[in-house]
């Protein structure tokens, strides 16, 4: 297993990266958990990009179980997935709810039940946007923008997958 050092160049550093890390352990009803491989920027600054593809990982690994009863499938969208990340972003988090629309109470949840279980951190804090099903076929223009150029953190049913062609 290599060992990330200092001074590497982010290139270098990203590649020892899936190396460094074991694979994500979860399987759930969907088999094992999804994540894509972040093949792009996420932040403007080498340091931020590999506090955030770590970062990313271990959301993959930790989110699921936590989520998997009131949720779908989870996606990161904003300036992480435009590659846009600063030092003062945070990680805006789209959760698709199993049934319902999104109400208080998901949030209520989030930061008694979910957040605790989360890797404290100061950089890139956790913002949650739950979502219904039907935001998938959304014709609102920033929310269409934000899905299609989000990443895929987890989506064991490939829901973001199995959009139409046109949602806008």
């Amino acid at each position: 297993m290599d060992r990330l050092q200092v001074g590497w160049s982010w290139r270098e550093a990203r590649e020892a990266i899936p190396r460094a890390l074991p694979p994500p352990p979860w399987n759930g009803p969907g088999g094992p958990a999804t994540v894509r491989v972040m093949s792009g920027r996420l932040a403007i600054l080498d340091d931020n990009q590999l506090i955030l593809e770590s970062r990313l990982r271990q959301l993959a690994t930790t989110l699921p179980p936590l989520v998997e009863d009131r949720v779908r499938a989870a996606m990161v969208i904003g300036s992480v997935a435009a590659g846009r990340a600063r030092d003062t972003s945070d990680i805006d988090l789209v959760l698709l709810l199993r049934s319902g629309q999104p109400v208080r109470a998901d949030y209520h949840w989030w930061e008694r039940e979910v957040a605790p279980a989360l890797v404290v951190d100061d950089r890139f804090p956790v913002q949650p946007l739950f979502v219904a099903s039907t935001a998938l076929l959304t014709r609102e223009p920033n929310l269409h923008a934000a899905l299609a150029a989000g990443i895929h953190l987890w989506d064991p049913e490939g829901l973001f997958d199995d959009q139409p062609e046109s949602r806008a």
